[in-house]
């Protein structure tokens, strides 16, 4: 076997002759090394089953279904985004607004409330756009006798 050895391999007299030769073989042998890899490992993904499990979501609640949402979490989570709004609106000055917006769901909304009356209540108006569909809704809220405004208030559609 004629050629010159050189690290870890032998090297052909064809490439001995080329200045570049040792490293083309280098690269060739590593090449190859990584194509039997791929082929071995590809043989074992292929000889295993792979079983996908679908996703499991919570069942769609009525309100949920009422304004066709797609799954529970989404109505959720657009519910949470909605009271936040309105409870920091409320918590704040009278005669302010807040926006809210889920980029999981598209859906968006603005509440608004007016200034506080003689009686502690405030006017609160909201629109919302769930699913395509506009919606718009008011409620007052009044303060009970701590001075605290109601976790829930009672909408009614316009």
């Amino acid at each position: 076997m004629s050629g010159n050895r050189i690290a870890g391999g032998f090297v052909p007299p064809e490439a001995a002759r080329n200045r570049e030769g040792p490293n083309v073989v280098l690269v060739g042998v590593c090449v190859a090394m990584v194509t039997v890899g791929l082929t071995v490992l590809g043989m074992n993904l292929l000889n295993r089953r792979i079983e996908v499990q679908p996703l499991k979501h919570e069942p769609i609640s009525a309100a949920a279904e009422a304004l066709k949402y797609s799954r529970e979490e989404l109505y959720r989570a657009d519910q949470s985004m909605a009271e936040d709004a309105l409870s920091r609106l409320l918590g704040g000055v009278g005669g302010s607004q807040l926006l809210w917006e889920n980029a999981d769901s598209g859906n968006r909304g603005i509440t608004w409330n007016s200034f506080e009356n003689r009686r502690g209540c405030r006017d609160i108006e909201r629109r919302t756009i769930i699913n395509g569909v506009f919606h718009e809704e008011t409620s007052t809220a009044c303060r009970d006798a701590s001075g605290k405004f109601p976790a829930q208030l009672q909408w009614s559609r316009k």
